[in-house]
Order: structure tokens, then C-alpha cells, then sequence
């Protein structure tokens, strides 16, 4: 469970945008990333991915449970997430936030060879699992992830581990500069991932689930999704 009432926010690093005084007025339409927080849904965590030109449109091209509504909201197109994971129980964790992208352009990534039929229509991309011992895995999925990257050109990842994540990060950062989403696995409690150090440069939100893991440099705690 989340911190603090349903649909209450937890700050981030990443600042929201200014608000908008008038109509027509500040910045181009961008996305950014907010806050998790508690959803209308009891247990489930929300990410809210927040676009448009300023903090007073983007509130309102959101409902209630801070997911993206409409693919033409002031001027913005509809945004494209490609959220990652490896199977098992980091796959669990990011279906947890899937909510968050119910309205937005989706693609996922996996080490799970089938999709899970209820991500239907969205695409799957079921990828090579890789271990730090697999140097031809390593090779393998890189040269998967950079087609997917290419061809998919995401504004948006969002990975909750484990090696697969941090490379889809990577690459979408080289290739796309998208904006990106570590969220490290609830399962480590006293201390960080391997991968999740090492994708603390390319991390735009850096994210723990446990609030004693946080630091004030980061990661952060703004929640979790369990």
C-alpha cells in the first residue's frame, strides 16, 4: 500500500511543470513523470505519466485515477510507454502500475516467452533472459532491445528490474532520450539492486519501495506497489 489517501501525491525529484496562468500560454506540450501514489483501486499503485503544457492542463487531461485520457490534449499526441520487466516476480510489480497505463500508447517487454492474454491488443515483446554469467545472452538481448528501441521509439520506460529493464533504459536513452522509470524490486530490502545501481545515471526517477532505503541524493521512496 501506498502512503497517504487515494489519489494524494508524494513529490519527486522531477519537478512538475509550471502552471499554465492562462490559456495558450507556457511551455510545449511535454511528459514527465509525477508521483505514485494510492489509486481508487485498494492495494494497486498508480504512476501517473503527466502531460500537456502545464501544471493546470495536465491536471485536467487526467481522471480520477492519474492515468492519461485522450491522445489529442493541447496539441499533445498520445504518449507511448514501453514498460519492461523480467519475469517472475518483477513482471508481478509492474503489473501492479499497468493501471497507470491503461489510456496511454503501451508496449511491453519480457523475458516471459507469451504475453499475458489480458494485455491484449498492446504488443509484446518477449526478449532473451540474461545473466551476468550469459555473455552471448548479454550480446542476444542487446541487439533485441536496440530493434524493439528503433521500432517502438518510446517517450517513456518504465522497468521494475531486473537486467533486461536496465538496458532497455540505456538504450532508450541513447537512441531516444526518452524519459525513464526505475522502480527497484520491493524483494531487496537491505540495499539496491545490481542493476539498480547501475541505471542510477540514466534513471529520471530513481525509485526504492522501502522508505529506509532512500537517501537524500536517492533513490527515492514514493511508495510501493504492493
Amino acid at each position: 500500500m501506498l502512503p497517504g489517501a487515494p489519489g494524494s501525491r508524494v513529490p519527486g525529484r522531477i519537478p512538475p511543470d509550471p502552471v499554465v496562468a492562462a490559456a495558450g500560454q507556457g511551455a510545449p506540450a511535454s511528459l514527465s513523470v509525477v508521483a505514485v501514489w494510492g489509486s481508487a483501486v485498494p492495494g494497486v499503485a498508480v504512476l501517473e505519466l503527466r502531460y500537456g503544457a502545464g501544471g493546470v492542463g495536465a491536471a485536467a487531461g487526467h481522471d480520477a485515477g492519474g492515468r492519461c485520457i485522450g491522445n489529442d490534449f493541447m496539441g499533445s499526441r498520445l504518449r507511448k510507454v514501453m514498460a519492461v520487466a523480467s519475469g517472475g516476480g518483477h513482471w508481478v510489480e509492474l503489473r501492479r502500475v499497468m493501471p497507470a497505463f491503461a489510456d496511454c500508447e503501451t508496449v511491453y517487454v519480457s523475458t516471459e516467452p507469451v504475453a499475458d492474454a489480458d494485455l491484449a491488443p498492446a504488443r509484446y515483446y518477449a526478449v532473451t533472459n540474461v545473466t551476468r554469467r550469459d555473455r552471448l545472452s548479454f550480446v542476444r538481448i542487446v541487439a533485441e532491445l536496440v530493434r524493439i528501441v528503433r521500432r517502438e521509439r518510446p517517450d517513456v520506460v518504465v522497468s521494475t528490474g531486473a537486467a533486461p529493464g536496465m538496458l532497455a533504459i540505456a538504450i532508450a536513452k541513447l537512441f531516444c532520450r526518452s524519459r525513464t522509470v526505475w522502480i527497484d524490486t520491493v524483494a531487496h530490502t537491505e540495499g539496491m539492486t545490481l542493476s539498480g545501481r547501475l541505471v542510477r545515471p540514466l534513471a529520471d526517477a530513481w525509485l526504492v519501495q522501502w522508505p529506509h532505503l532512500a537517501k537524500p541524493g536517492g533513490p527515492e521512496y514514493w511508495g510501493s506497489v504492493l
